[in-house]
């Protein structure tokens, strides 16, 4: 791995969830691991790729749309063989119904729509994974769990204070085993166990 590039990533092993996320994997029979939104894969996707360093099968697949920033994370990770970076999406993000949204919001929306745009959709239906950590686009975090939903066994939900995973806490509260809701750091999150239907 190459950690000669600027760091940007703002989960970090000693974050609470940072800390949560190594306890949870080495606690649990968790190797294959899906990520959404990788950034520069200096935050979320180094706790998590520390974390399984010790499974003896490890699987990390990330999704970033963003072009900059999945070639960082994709150099970053390049010698890795069980990482693997998609400058993609698990959804396609034309379905996502989007709600009104403000004059700065709709800054961020265009330039999410851009890059979808310009990425590639991943259909997962022959995958499934032990854990799946989804902290994305800011208008789409309930139709990425629904796309994962039944393919895993733990969910992690970043950001459940905002609009991205405001509905998706709400619906795994009554539906789901609640493992951890921690609403005072940062903007939230959210540790689900699925129960099966």
């Amino acid at each position: 791995m190459d950690g000669n590039i600027r760091m940007l990533g703002q989960i970090l092993n000693n974050s609470n969830l940072g800390g949560f996320i190594s306890s949870l994997i080495e606690e649990n029979d968790i190797q294959s691991v899906l990520e959404t939104g990788t950034m520069d894969g200096t935050g979320s996707t180094k706790v998590l790729y520390d974390a399984l360093l010790s499974k003896p099968n490890p699987k990390l697949f990330s999704f970033e749309i963003n072009p900059s920033y999945f070639s960082l994370a994709k150099k970053r990770y390049e010698s890795v063989e069980w990482v693997k970076i998609y400058n993609g999406s698990i959804i396609n993000f034309h379905d996502v119904t989007i709600q009104k949204i403000d004059t700065a919001r709709q800054k961020w929306l265009d330039e999410d729509l851009k890059n979808y745009n310009s990425s590639q959709y991943i259909n997962l239906d022959d995958y499934s994974f032990d854990l799946c950590f989804l902290d994305s686009s800011e208008f789409c975090g309930f139709q990425e769990f629904k796309t994962v939903e039944k393919k895993t066994k733990y969910v992690i939900l970043d950001d459940t204070k905002t609009l991205k995973h405001v509905d998706t806490l709400e619906y795994c509260l009554k539906n789901h085993e609640c493992i951890l809701n921690f609403d005072g750091d940062r903007n939230g999150w959210a540790c689900f166990k699925m129960k099966e239907s």
